[in-house]
């Protein structure tokens, strides 16, 4: 049977959180493709895996929650800071 779609969303975030990026290598395409790369990112998971790193030396206290509703699954994070 094939992986959920939220278990794979759910072990990228808990990948992504703990800066993880053999984690983030696992639950990722290789040829992957981020549609909100930063300024000057390079393409790729390689590149997609250098803003992970990026993103959680900046924000080390950001949180994931995971949200199903059937068939899709939503993802939203929180960065720490006040609003």
């Amino acid at each position: 049977m094939a992986e959920s779609n939220r278990s794979i969303v759910e072990r990228f975030e808990k990948a992504f959180a703990a800066n993880d990026i053999a984690g983030i290598q696992d639950a990722c395409h290789p040829d992957l493709v981020d549609h909100n790369p930063l300024p000057d990112q390079k393409p790729g998971l390689s590149g997609f895996k250098e803003t992970v790193a990026f993103y959680t030396s900046v924000f080390p206290d950001s949180q994931v929650e995971t949200i199903r509703r059937s068939p899709t699954v939503r993802s939203s994070s929180r960065d720490g800071r006040s609003q």
